[in-house]
């Protein structure tokens, strides 16, 4: 995957991003299925922008599972 970094902040950021515009017409099943396989391609950034909320369980089940245990702030 190639990526930027964002001249503000250094985030690197893949170049091709997963919309989730017509997610919610697939299965939870099939939506988290396409998140994973995003994720392991090398994308990392994700458009939440959808037509309704079915789409953000499934893709927060996917997300979490590759992400760091959250800090806790004090």
């Amino acid at each position: 995957m190639e990526y930027r970094i964002l001249p503000h902040g250094g985030d690197k950021v893949s170049v091709i991003g997963l919309g989730a515009g017509s997610l919610h017409e697939g299965s939870p099943e099939e939506i988290e299925r396409t998140v994973e396989a995003a994720i392991e391609a090398g994308i990392n950034h994700f458009d939440y922008v959808t037509s309704n909320d079915k789409p953000f369980e499934p893709m927060a089940r996917a997300i979490r599972r590759h992400r760091a245990p959250a800090h806790r702030y004090r």
